[in-house]
This record gives C-alpha cells, sequence and structure tokens, in this order.
C-alpha cells in the first residue's frame, strides 16, 4: 500500500490533520444550522437538515463539481456523509464548500422540500 494511501507520507501528521479539518467541518456545519448526526473523531462526518431533499442536495453539488459526498442511513434516517481523504483539505476548502452547500440548500437553491411544493 502507498504512503499516501496509508498516510505514513505525513510523517504521523495525516490522522492529526483529517481530525483537525474534520472538526472544521463540523464546526462550519453547525453554525451554519445544519445538525450532525454521528458522534466522530476520525470517522466520516455524518448530519443533515430539516426538510432537504437529500437526493437532489447531492445530485447539485455532483453536477457543478463542488464536492462528492454520499447518502447514507443512519439509526433508520437518511443522512448525509462527509469523509475528507485529502492531506491537501484547508480551512479555506471547508468553508467554501459549507457556503456552497448552504446556497443549494437554502429556499433559492430548490432542493429544500418546501421550495418543490407549489403555492
Amino acid at each position: 500500500m502507498s504512503d499516501l494511501v496509508t498516510g505514513s507520507a505525513l510523517n504521523g501528521r495525516g490522522d492529526e490533520h483529517q481530525a483537525q479539518i474534520g472538526q472544521v467541518l463540523c464546526n462550519a456545519l453547525i453554525a451554519s444550522a445544519w445538525t450532525i448526526a454521528n458522534a466522530r473523531s476520525l470517522s466520516p462526518v455524518c448530519f443533515t437538515r430539516d426538510r432537504l431533499d437529500i437526493s437532489g442536495f447531492l445530485a447539485s453539488l455532483r453536477e457543478r463539481n463542488i464536492v462528492w459526498m454520499s447518502e447514507a442511513q443512519l439509526n433508520g434516517s437518511p443522512v448525509i456523509r462527509a469523509c475528507i481523504t485529502s492531506f491537501r483539505a484547508s480551512e479555506a476548502d471547508i468553508h467554501w464548500v459549507v457556503s456552497e452547500m448552504n446556497f443549494i440548500a437554502s429556499p433559492g437553491g430548490c432542493h429544500t422540500i418546501d421550495s418543490r411544493i407549489a403555492p
């Protein structure tokens, strides 16, 4: 297995960086009214937002080449699963992604359940 896959190329800093960036993601999501759905250390971050069309939201993220995330089930409820794997990911990257996510998930972004209901 390559050093980049195992993280040993980072001289032990890989897990520390991943944990730090994961915490930045959690903090940014919480500050933006997302709900963290799982306890985590180095595990993927699972989160959701009330009345969000998760499948449509994830499709928009992929179509706009913002980020790839997946849908998962946690305790029987759908959630969004994010796993930061690049050791190059920065705090600025995370904040940009969350900003784009907030736009897509907003009523004007057309991926909330309410936005699809005709008046």
